[in-house]
């Protein structure tokens, strides 16, 4: 994102305009040129420029800083860094050119935090933490002590985003010299440290690989000794397996034995039980079929004495009938109408010598 800006001389206005953009000027209307700073280090003049880049961008400088033990350093930095600011805003697009020369302003002040931040501390102390110390003086902590992600100018709301350490030189020979010396030595010590370090590592894994080995031995020898024991327990639960199997089969065979002989039992009683029951049943038709003879018998001769009975009846009523016939209506009534003589040729008609008569009101003496 580009951003220009026109200045009109006769009115002394100014209007900024984003890019890029085909713009035409008007009456006494020029572009404003920016002359920002350039190089390594920085030195103010080196950049003309009709607009203003916006970012994301970044500046190397190089700043030169001398410590507590006057050890003086030249350091090469990157800052990345863009306008943290809203498009087409009058009040943000007049902060972009509230600092002419941002690119000076903003390498100045960089450089006058890391040199305030270096003086006070020793080259051992920044040669060992030089990136934490730099970036820890430009951005500030937050209240947990942590590196802040981003430093704000707020005059043109430029903002630093980042700081690469491209390269810490000694300005002074003996210093390079003595460093080197210290470089040398350093390596020197860290490659004989890593010696003895790689030396105690490989007698701590013999050691431990001797160990390793006995306890492995022992683990074994112990193995070896508990699968004899188990060989030994197999060996006699095997033997007690085998006679368990002897004495189960004798067991087996007594109970199939005994088994065998209850069936027998069993089917002869149920042979007998039917042999029993054949007979009884035998016995049993046989009665029923003898009283049924005698019932039938029974039945014929009740039968005929019922029906010799009603043939004697039916003679006698016959009989009575044909008197009765015999003698007529008007005899009986002459009989009924007749005194004792009467009574006594009926009785004598009738076959009878006597009678008597009576009530409940005339008792017989």
């Amino acid at each position: 994102m580009l951003v220009f800006k026109f200045s009109i001389i006769s009115k002394k206005t100014s209007r900024i305009v984003w890019g890029p953009k085909l713009v035409k000027l008007l009456p006494n209307e020029t572009i404003t040129v920016n002359v920002l700073s350039g190089g390594k280090p920085k030195t103010p003049g080196k950049i003309q420029s009709l607009h203003v880049e916006l970012g994301p961008d970044f500046t190397t400088d190089i700043v030169e800083v001398e410590t507590s033990d006057h050890c003086r350093l030249n350091i090469k930095l990157s800052y990345n860094w863009y306008f943290d600011i809203k498009k087409n805003d009058e009040d943000d697009s007049q902060k972009v050119f509230a600092i002419k020369d941002f690119i000076g302003d903003l390498c100045t002040l960089c450089a006058s935090l890391i040199r305030s931040a270096v003086a006070g501390i020793q080259f051992d102390q920044f040669h060992e933490s030089s990136a934490k110390i730099i970036r820890t003086c430009i951005f500030g902590v937050d209240e947990n002590n942590k590196i802040i992600n981003e430093y704000k100018i707020k005059t043109n709301n430029m903002t630093i985003t980042n700081i690469d350490i491209k390269e810490i030189t000694p300005v002074d020979k003996k210093t390079v010299e003595a460093l080197q010396k210290t470089v040398s030595l350093s390596i020197e010590y860290t490659n004989k440290m890593q010696e003895d370090k790689a030396i105690r590592e490989f007698e701590l894994e013999k050691v431990k690989a001797e160990g390793e080995l006995v306890r492995t031995k022992l683990k074994f020898d112990t193995a070896s000794k508990k699968e004899e024991i188990n060989l030994q327990k197999f060996k006699a639960e095997s033997a007690s397996v085998q006679e368990e199997g002897k004495a189960n089969a004798k067991a087996r065979a007594s109970a199939q034995y005994k088994l065998v002989m209850a069936e027998s039992k069993l089917d002869l009683a149920k042979v007998n039980a039917e042999s029993l029951s054949t007979m009884v049943s035998a016995e049993y038709n046989r009665e029923n079929d003898i009283n049924n003879i005698k019932l039938d018998h029974l039945k014929t001769m009740s039968e005929l004495r019922i029906n010799k009975q009603t043939s004697l009846t039916e003679i006698e009523v016959n009989k009575f009938e044909k008197i009765m016939a015999t003698l007529g209506k008007e005899t009986l009534l002459a009989l009924a109408q007749s005194g004792m003589e009467s009574q006594v040729k009926m009785l004598e008609g009738l076959g009878l010598k006597g009678y008597l008569l009576t009530d409940g009101q005339t008792p017989i003496n």
